[in-house]
């Protein structure tokens, strides 16, 4: 993070991410918000997420703090309930983030929090991808992509190739930086008898 809040460069953050779900969920977005939310110990940092039951839920994964919305039902891949009010509103004032982290696409958590996001915290989205499938929907999506990115103090992209592809992005350029996706490095360590089954499949 480039942005820093009061006088105190450097300082502890809280870091609130929004994702569309959480761990143990598996999705590349997912796994992505897991990386950097394990991954910062020097900042506090908590989860706000759509659980996949019918019931609204606060956890805790690996000293992560996730607030579970309720998911009553799914339109074009979109997660819908009305209970994100609420749980946005308890995760904003319980959690009192100094920067909210957003991972887009995921447009109906993009217009509650516009709602609702205190004028004194930063917002970086974290822009992973284009909305291009939901031709039909996009429209109405349209004006809340527009407001969020004008509300963001930081958009983050993965390439100079997305920075420069995405149409969205292109009036919003001078908010974006480009930052590798993170990684769990302990994937890439050898362990017991890793060696063995990679010869075997060779």
């Amino acid at each position: 993070y480039s942005i820093k809040k009061g006088a105190e460069q450097g300082a502890d953050m809280k870091i609130l991410h929004i994702s569309k779900y959480y761990y143990p969920y598996i999705g590349g977005v997912e796994n992505i918000c897991k990386y950097l939310a394990e991954g910062m110990p020097q900042h506090e940092v908590a989860v706000l997420c759509f659980n996949e039951e019918k019931k609204d839920v606060v956890d805790d994964v690996n000293g992560i703090k996730v607030y579970r919305v309720a998911t009553w039902v799914n339109i074009s891949r979109q997660a819908l309930s009305l209970s994100y009010f609420s749980m946005m509103h308890r995760a904003i004032k319980e959690f009192q983030p100094d920067i909210i982290h957003f991972h887009w696409a995921n447009p109906f958590p993009a217009a509650v929090l516009l709602t609702m996001i205190p004028s004194n915290v930063k917002l970086v989205i974290h822009w992973h991808m284009d909305i291009i499938k939901q031709k039909r929907i996009y429209p109405f999506i349209k004006p809340v992509e527009k407001k969020l990115l004008k509300r963001a103090n930081l958009v983050v992209v993965t390439s100079p190739q997305y920075r420069d592809g995405s149409k969205p992005l292109q009036r919003f350029k001078d908010k974006v930086k480009v930052v590798p996706n993170a990684i769990d490095e302990d994937n890439f360590v050898l362990r017991v008898g890793d060696k063995q089954e990679i010869m075997n499949v060779m």
